[in-house]
Formats: structure tokens, sequence, C-alpha cells
């Protein structure tokens, strides 16, 4: 994995509120320290997210996320951004997959 990449794990309440601060998740070495500290920034600005509170059925699959932060990864590099369908597939794929459990895609 290239060391500007991080990833920081969210717990979120069913309102789409920080259910407590983010962490990050795996080693913290230079340059990846900087990028794993403006993801928690950029989340915690973020937060709360209130369209998750529409997915409160799911609440399982999104309550304790990682989120994998990738500078090369911009929207604005033509990198498109998931919508709306995309979380509704994503749902619903991971409900009625049979070897995966909610939250198993999630660990480090």
């Amino acid at each position: 994995m290239p060391t500007s990449i991080a990833r920081d794990r969210i717990s979120l309440n069913k309102d789409g509120s920080l259910a407590g601060p983010p962490k990050i998740v795996g080693p913290v070495t230079p340059p990846r320290d900087k990028v794993a500290e403006a993801a928690i920034r950029a989340i915690t600005r973020c937060a709360p997210f209130p369209g998750l509170a529409s997915y409160a059925a799911h609440y399982d699959l999104w309550r304790d996320i990682v989120v994998t932060f990738n500078p090369a990864d911009d929207p604005a590099a033509g990198h498109p951004p998931l919508d709306v369908n995309d979380l509704d597939k994503l749902f619903e794929n991971t409900k009625q997959s049979s070897g995966i459990l909610p939250g198993q895609w999630l660990r480090p």
C-alpha cells in the first residue's frame, strides 16, 4: 500500500452523528500520518451525516466503517463519487451475500 494512503475507522449513531472520535487504522508513519490526520479533520468537519438516517434499516452495515483516504482518488481527477443508487446497491448486495456478515468487510 502506498504510504500516502490512510485508513480511519468511524463509528456512527443512527442519526448519522459520530458516536466517538475517528481513529487511525494501521501504522502511522510519515507521510501517512499527515493524510490520516487530515482525513480525521475532514470527517469531523463533515459530520453529522444526516443522509444516512434514511438508511436506518441498514444501520448494522454502516454503524462502524473504515474509510480509506487516497489523495490520488480525488473526484476532481476523474473518479466519480458514489451516489444514492450506488449506496442502495451496496447495501442490498451486502445483505444478500451469503458469505459476508455485516461488518466483516470493514476489518483492517
